[in-house]
């Protein structure tokens, strides 16, 4: 999967957001007015994505900063969830 935006991406990524692994990538989408979600998405197995964590934003201030902000969030939240989901499960010889 290509990025289509790379300006809007390396923008984000100068901004502080992490840069993401693979296939993976940032969705920012507006639930509602003032509230946007940033979400880290994979592309999934039969089309489509599937979403793997997200973060909320208020619009109030830098927007990019803002959203750069959530996706540090969004990606600390999946890299604990990746961690936890490593060690859990049954462990048999």
């Amino acid at each position: 999967m290509s990025r289509t935006n790379h300006t809007a991406y390396d923008r984000l990524v100068a901004a502080g957001a992490p840069p993401l692994p693979g296939d993976r990538f940032y969705r920012v989408r507006e639930t509602l007015e003032n509230i946007l979600v940033v979400e880290i998405r994979e592309p999934g197995r039969f089309g489509g994505s599937r979403r793997l964590a997200s973060a909320v934003v208020v619009m109030r201030g830098d927007l990019v900063s803002d959203v750069a902000r959530a996706a540090r969030d969004a990606s600390s939240y999946l890299a604990r969830r990746e961690d936890s989901l490593a060690v859990v499960g049954d462990y048999r010889p």
